[in-house]
């Protein structure tokens, strides 16, 4: 039998949350997290190497204490595990107690325990913030995405802007570039970069696949550091940042089609492209979208994944809304709501730091969605326009 203990400085409830909460788990321990947190129930957690741990549960007392058999890849066969959560002065006194297990799982949890500290202090997946800044926001190459840019890739991901400062961004890459590799590895999902930046480092310099226009091109990436990000606002000031927030982006919405005819906002510049109107209507979707990602989490559920664009999330909004202004009002309505929604957010998740952390984003972020499809929209109407 092996025991280890471990002190944070962080309270009981939040280690707790930390371990059975699936969308705060997969900030430290596993990614793709299946999490049954009762005596009998499973706790799965899954890496996006392959590898996986399940932890079969015979008790499970909520801040107190978590025990039954582990099992992992490349263990012969289940170990006893128990874990304890005891106050500790301010904090809380984490007690590991393994039984038959092998040499390295103590250090393996002991690994663990010191990024679920990293995580309840920043709010940050420590394992990403060791990973460099590739700095690219991406989405699938759908068949709608194949046409639209006529790209000759076989696969990989579309790049639909470059953070300032990234990787991508010194290496020549831009909007509307399709990643079709990454230190010679094949893209095709958002979890392929994920395993190729897990094991890379600042400095690093990688080949990488693009394909631009009709050609395909290689070329080589000095791995970026990642930028400390700053502390989450405390809830009075997220509230007043979000109020200002959802004030400019519904002025730059009116500013965006002032003067635009229904027909200028229902013309598609391509076939394969959107029009205003559809633009509009996707970043109702989206924010809606926002709401219950946000709602979720605060819940203790996983946070809802997004999958792809597709004629579902508009269409009927589009049918709902015939006029564009209402559309717009409409949408200028859903951020409203945000600042409501952050006000009614529960008082133990604003008590709960790593909670509170991974809510907060969602209306940290409200607006930037809208904000980075403004130009899609004035070029819309510009194209009707002639």
């Amino acid at each position: 039998m092996h025991s280890l203990t471990h002190d944070t400085p962080h309270p009981a409830h939040a280690v707790y949350t930390a371990l059975t909460h699936p969308d705060i788990a997969r900030f430290w321990l596993g990614t793709r997290n299946r999490l049954d947190v009762r005596a009998g129930g499973t706790l799965f957690y899954g890496w996006p190497d392959g590898t996986w741990a399940v932890w079969s549960l015979r008790e499970a007392v909520p801040q107190q204490r978590l025990s039954g058999q582990w099992h992992a890849a490349g263990l012969a066969a289940p170990v006893g595990l128990s874990l304890d959560l005891s106050a500790h002065g301010d904090g809380t006194r984490i007690t590991l107690t393994l039984t038959d297990a092998p040499a390295d799982l103590p250090s393996q949890w002991q690994a663990w325990l010191a990024d679920l500290d990293a995580l309840l202090a920043t709010g940050e997946d420590p394992r990403r913030m060791r990973r460099p800044l590739m700095g690219v926001h991406l989405e699938d190459l759908t068949p709608e995405n194949r046409a639209r840019l006529h790209t000759p890739a076989a696969h990989g991901l579309v790049i639909v802007s470059t953070v300032e400062g990234g990787s991508a961004e010194a290496a020549g890459l831009r909007a509307y570039d399709v990643l079709t590799h990454l230190n010679d590895t094949p893209i095709h999902h958002f979890n392929d970069i994920s395993a190729v930046m897990s094991g890379c480092t600042a400095g690093q310099v990688i080949p990488f696949g693009y394909a631009r226009g009709q050609a395909l091109h290689t070329g080589q990436m000095t791995l970026r550091a990642r930028p400390i990000p700053p502390p989450v606002p405390e809830f009075e000031a997220l509230a007043a940042q979000l109020a200002q927030t959802v004030g400019e982006v519904c002025a730059e919405l009116d500013e965006t089609v002032r003067g635009a005819s229904e027909a200028e906002l229902a013309h598609s510049p391509a076939p394969s492209e959107w029009s205003a109107r559809e633009t509009l209507a996707h970043c109702l979707f989206t924010e809606r979208f926002y709401s219950v990602s946000a709602w979720a989490v605060a819940g203790g559920a996983p946070e809802v994944a997004w999958t792809s664009n597709m004629p579902m999330q508009y269409v009927g909004i589009l049918a709902q809304y015939p006029e564009t202004a209402a559309l717009v009002e409409a949408l200028k309505a859903s951020l409203r709501e945000h600042v409501g929604e952050w006000h009614a957010l529960p008082p133990e998740v604003r008590a709960d730091r790593a909670l509170y952390q991974r809510v907060a984003p969602f209306y940290l972020d409200a607006g930037s969605h809208i904000r980075e499809h403004l130009p899609q929209l004035r070029d819309a109407i510009a194209s009707a326009r002639g």
